[in-house]
């Protein structure tokens, strides 16, 4: 096989962050059919609870603040509460912010503790338009009637438990134990981090079927391999989105090639190198699989947690970059793997061959 040409193409510094099938012809352009939050977000939107951002998508990976929170939960339950505020209210979630202070979803929250002086009103000075965390939101939930488990320890059952502060606790196992809420790959809650509109839309579905009995699409979880088979569609769509801009052949995604990206996703996480952890070239890879091209290059990457991260750390690195805008590079393998025992919980490998 000759393919050591790849060399000029493969970039010699390693992605590291700090740290779905193809499209339907749906509502948002921007949410793939086979992503895990696609029948929540196409269920929610369809009832009214939850819209897009305004140019016509979705946004998935945007932050979610308290303000679109409340607005989502109150359009949910108590849209004639709504309907009492609207008349005295100062921006558009005035009134979604009141009817969730009205009907206690608020107790006990931080936004409703910055309130000064108490019953003001005054929610942006209190934070609303601030992101919401989901050890947060999960008070909010309980707070909406979602009923505590009659056993409080979580130890076992959520890995990062230790990290959960004691006034959330109860919130986030009556959450968990109702179904709403679920850890990451690694078991943890990650209570501190902010909660995205994919996420929303999968817990307010949720919600919903707890508090009505009714099964809505997408509220229940999925699989590692329909997880990969969207990761690898949607890191497809986003690379030739960005070779389109450059006037460049979209890259097809190869079945033998995403079976040795998977390999070297998988040798990334026990060690982190252009060299295999028995030593060889990363491209030695491609021999074993009885892959034969004449241009070859890798991108790997370690940490990013969606398609959107890893595709934009790519672009970042000049590498990389080129190594996704070659022309002469016409076919697309994409590994990934959520490992524990990694320092980076996640890698992720990008094989390109001619």
């Amino acid at each position: 096989m000759k393919y050591r040409s790849a060399a000029l193409l493969l970039a010699l510094s390693l992605l590291v962050s700090a740290t779905l099938p193809s499209f339907a012809a749906g509502r948002f352009p921007d949410v793939p059919a086979g992503a895990w939050y696609a029948d929540a977000v196409e269920a929610a939107a369809s009832r009214g609870w939850i819209q897009g951002t305004g140019n016509g998508s979705f946004a998935p990976e945007q932050k979610m603040a308290w303000s679109d929170f409340l607005t989502l939960l109150t359009r949910m339950f108590c849209p004639e509460t709504v309907q009492l505020y609207v008349s005295s209210a100062l921006r558009w979630y005035d009134p979604y912010c009141n009817a969730a202070l009205f009907t206690g979803m608020l107790s006990g929250t931080q936004l409703l503790a910055a309130m000064d002086p108490p019953g003001s009103g005054d929610w942006r000075q209190c934070g609303a338009e601030t992101p919401l965390s989901r050890q947060e939101m999960a008070l909010v939930l309980c707070n909406s009637g979602v009923s505590a488990p009659a056993d409080l320890s979580g130890d076992g059952q959520i890995a990062d438990w230790d990290r959960i502060p004691q006034k959330y606790r109860e919130a986030v196992l009556a959450c968990y134990s109702a179904g709403l809420l679920q850890g990451d790959e690694q078991g943890r809650f990650n209570g501190e981090r902010t909660m995205t509109r994919a996420e929303a839309a999968v817990i307010l579905c949720r919600m919903y079927s707890y508090r009505t009995g009714e099964t809505l699409p997408g509220t229940g979880t999925a699989s590692a391999e329909d997880t990969l088979t969207a990761y690898r569609q949607e890191v497809l769509r986003l690379v030739n989105l960005e070779r389109a801009r450059e006037n460049c052949p979209a890259l097809i995604l190869n079945e033998a090639l995403c079976a040795a990206a998977q390999v070297r996703a998988e040798e990334l996480a026990q060690n982190f190198s252009r060299d295999r952890p028995d030593g060889r070239d990363c491209f030695t890879v491609l021999d074993d699989a009885g892959i034969v091209c004449t241009r070859a290059a890798e991108n790997p990457a370690a940490g990013q947690r969606t398609p959107e991260e890893v595709v934009r750390a790519w672009m970042e690195s000049s590498g990389h970059r080129a190594n996704i805008l070659t022309p002469e590079l016409r076919k697309l393998g994409v590994g990934h793997v959520v490992s524990p025992s990694s320092p980076y919980g996640t890698c992720w490998a990008l094989l390109l061959t001619d």
